[in-house]
């Protein structure tokens, strides 16, 4: 081939193979030995390299690595780039006994050519300047920074240290070049500094060309298609600086808004890396890039609260930060927090323990805690909550009213860990911590609204007049007895409203004011402020005011400030006058009646109170009104002495006005018998010396008094033993030695017995038979109306 006039260009990094046409060579290498050595024209530097003879007519050298050591030419344009690459070739032959002498290099007609310079194509090559490789002059890495200033370092062979180059990068008609200020004198003849300029178009692919500026000639790229022209594949890519925010909620969702240069609008590949655990774990979120400058994905949904590093990715690695550093990192705290309850009441009774079941997020391990603070109170509970799953808390607060004052209550939630109580961020379906403020809460989320109620009367009944003292027993009544009045009402009422004025204490908007809205056709009366005493949570009195309507009236009962209603009964004036009788058995069942006036029909909380006069005992049974006037109860059995009591008619828990003879109050209890113990259809069989004791069921007896058993048949046969109380109700009579004075046996006849008293005058015990009207003991023996009548009061002592 013939050689273009400047001769072969080869690449100054060498080893080039060179095949030379010759003649005559001798291919032992034990007489010669052959080597090419290449001279710069310019200035005499030379290299050398081994020669290898084929044949006696062929000879192959390798170019020596020129550019290592010397500058090769960028190009063949400019002499003064040129002949920095231009040598001359000169073959030199060596023998064991020879100097070194040229290989004459000879033109066809076998005229010597001058190769010392060759002015010749064929004994002169042009080494060019190449270069093979560029990247960050730390990483190595050919991923740059779309913002610029990122320092590379290219390598090749033959860069003139005495000259500038600049590196342009460019896809399709976009390109930008180093600054004028950034072209580089090479390091050496192998590496080239470069300082990439801004890309201000998409990131993405972009070819890098190394130009020589004196020239403006393109040094040759070898890259893997060959020696060419055509650059370097490098990627800019985009950069990221700085996070809007450094927490987000672990229910995620929240923008994460990331500055940066160069991001590709077009793109859809970007997104956050949220990693943890050494990087070991992460997840992605897509980003949607909202111009070159901005991104914003949003936060991931973690079941755990933890700290997180975020990088921002495409599909090709992590994005580079301002300082290169790979991966770049941002810390974000990943936080626990709630929303809301899953309940929606608007408020709790003080009188119920309160469950809550709490939904947030990040719930994990176990040490949660409920606090309920009081906002009037300021008083507080903390419970322990338990976990139900990652989103879901249940705490149960106890009756708050057994021993607090309604109160509305806000709610905080944290977590015991080692050393430490964290809050649980109350976010209130927000993506960012709020205060748990009143301002802040509503009902269902932060704020618990506690109302009081009312369980129970000590008086459920009253005069119209008024003036009855009313325990009302309940849960959470405030501590200021203005917030509470007893209200009482017929007719059509509302639920709920306020305008009997009963807003709770420094009770916020958004609580719940109760009260009672009256419709047409109501009748009501409230009680007066003065006459309201609260006692504790628990208690309050109040004395019901005057009924001015028709009486009686059964109405409802609330106490402003509570939710619920109670039953209570304006009577019309009632009050009683006498009883009849004024004496009674004191075993009960007897029927009393009482007169008096406005006694309620159907009404079933009358009472007969029997108390004794020391006040150490007391009974009651219940009553039945007859009439307005006439009522009627029946005894209780008294296991007293008799005695005298006091009475009183009770309605509604408290006693009525009794007016007329004071005497009328008393009821005089009597004693009696009503049979001996044991008996059956007849009377029983005795012995007549040595029988054993007999027992009688009796009523009203006195231990203090005493007492004889009279045996009797007849006028003319009797015996007495002493009679030996044991309680009011039974008395023990020893059997007489019958037999030893007088007839025994089933024809001698029954023996009757009578109960004396033997204190002052003797006196019989009355004996009752079980009823109520006397009966005479003596006839018990002559064999009375029946037999059984008969077993009661007699016995038969047999013969021995």
């Amino acid at each position: 081939h013939t050689p273009p006039p400047l001769g072969w260009q080869v690449p100054a990094a060498g080893n080039t193979t060179l095949l030379i046409d010759s003649f005559g060579l001798d291919t032992d290498s034990a007489r010669a030995s052959y080597s090419c050595v290449f001279t710069r024209n310019s200035d005499g530097v030379s290299l050398e390299s081994p020669g290898t003879p084929i044949s006696s007519v062929l000879l192959s050298c390798r170019t020596p690595a020129w550019g290592t050591h010397f500058a090769g030419a960028a190009g063949a344009i400019s002499p003064s780039t040129r002949d920095l690459g231009l040598v001359s070739v000169v073959v030199v032959r060596t023998g064991p006994q020879d100097p070194p002498r040229e290989v004459p290099l000879m033109r066809s007609d076998l005229s010597i050519i001058t190769t010392t310079p060759c002015g010749e194509g064929d004994c002169q090559l042009l080494f060019l300047v190449e270069w093979k490789w560029a990247g960050d002059a730390s990483s190595g890495s050919s991923r740059i920074s779309s913002v610029g200033g990122a320092n590379l370092i290219v390598t090749g062979a033959g860069f003139d240290v005495l000259e500038t180059y600049l590196c342009r990068f460019s896809r399709g008609a976009l390109s930008a070049d180093s600054d004028l200020t950034s072209w580089a004198h090479p390091m050496n003849a192998t590496h080239l500094p470069c300082v990439a300029p801004a890309w201000v178009s998409d990131a993405g692919g972009v070819s890098l060309q190394v130009i020589l500026t004196s020239s403006s000639e393109l040094v040759a790229f070898a890259g893997a298609g060959g020696y060419n022209a055509s650059g370097f594949a490098m990627t800019y890519v985009a950069e990221w600086s700085a996070v809007n925010a450094s927490t987000a909620p672990a229910k995620g969702g929240k923008p994460m808004f990331v500055t940066g240069f160069g991001f590709d609008t077009l793109s859809t590949a970007y997104a956050c890396r949220f990693f943890w655990n050494a990087s070991s774990a992460w997840v992605d979120t897509p980003a949607t890039i909202l111009s070159r400058t901005l991104l914003r994905c949003p936060s991931p949904t973690l079941d755990s609260a933890r700290g997180v590093s975020l990088a921002v990715v495409d599909k090709d690695g992590p994005l580079l930060t301002r300082d290169g550093q790979l991966p770049p990192q941002h810390l974000i705290h990943v936080f626990q927090g709630w929303d809301r309850r899953v309940d929606t009441s608007l408020y709790f009774t003080a009188d119920r323990d309160i469950r809550l079941d709490i939904v947030g997020y990040g719930f994990s391990g176990s040490g949660y805690l409920c606090t309920f603070t009081g906002i009037s109170s300021h008083l507080s509970e903390t419970v322990s909550a338990s976990r139900l799953s990652p989103t879901v808390l249940r705490c149960t607060i106890p009756a708050w009213g057994k021993t607090k004052p309604f109160d509305q209550l806000l709610l905080t939630l944290t977590q015991n860990v080692t050393n430490s109580v964290d809050a649980v961020a109350f976010t209130d379906g927000g993506l960012d911590p709020r205060p748990v403020f009143p301002s802040n809460c509503a009902a269902t989320k932060c704020l618990i609204s506690i109302l009081p109620t009312t369980d129970t009367l000590s008086v459920t009944q009253g005069s119209n007049e008024g003036g009855t003292v009313i325990t009302v027993h309940g849960h959470g009544f405030a501590p200021d007895s203005t917030f509470h009045r007893c209200l009482f009402w017929t007719g059509n009422a509302s639920s709920v409203g306020d305008s009997v004025g009963v807003a709770g204490p420094g009770w916020e908007s958004g609580g719940v004011s109760v009260g009672v809205v009256f419709q047409n056709g109501s009748q009501h009366v409230l009680s007066e402020v003065a006459k309201t005493k609260v006692i504790d949570s628990r208690t309050l009195e109040c004395i019901s005011p005057p009924w001015p309507y028709a009486a009686p009236a059964t109405v409802s009962m609330q106490v402003t400030n509570t939710v619920n209603t109670l039953q209570y009964t304006f009577a019309d004036n009632q009050y009683w006058v006498s009883k009849i009788p004024a004496t009674a058995r004191a075993k009960g069942g007897e029927t009393v009646v009482v007169v008096g006036k406005g006694f309620i029909l159907d009404a079933g909380d009358y009472q007969c109170r029997f108390v004794s006069l020391d006040g150490n005992w007391s009974a009651n049974a219940s009553a039945t009104v007859l009439s307005s006037s006439l009522l009627s109860c029946i005894l209780p059995p008294f296991t007293l002495p008799a005695q005298t009591l006091s009475m009183d008619v009770i309605w509604g828990g408290s006693p009525l006005e009794r007016t007329g003879d004071p005497g009328e109050a008393l009821l005089q209890l009597l004693q009696g018998w009503d049979s001996i113990e044991g008996v059956g259809d007849a009377p029983l069989n005795l012995s007549s010396v040595d029988a054993p004791s007999l027992m009688l069921v009796a009523y009203g007896l006195s231990e203090v008094k005493g007492y004889v058993c009279a045996f009797s048949r007849g006028f003319s046969e009797e015996m007495d033993t002493p009679g030996e109380v044991l309680n009011a109700t039974r008395i023990r009579c020893p059997s007489p030695q019958w037999g030893t004075a007088y007839p025994s046996g089933p024809h001698a006849g029954g023996v009757s017995l009578t109960l004396v008293e033997s204190a002052g005058v003797m006196a019989a015990v009355p004996f009752t038979a079980d009823a109520f009207e006397v009966q005479d003991t003596l006839a018990c023996a002559d064999a009375p109306n029946s037999l059984e009548d008969r077993a009661r009061c007699s016995v038969v002592f047999q013969a021995r």
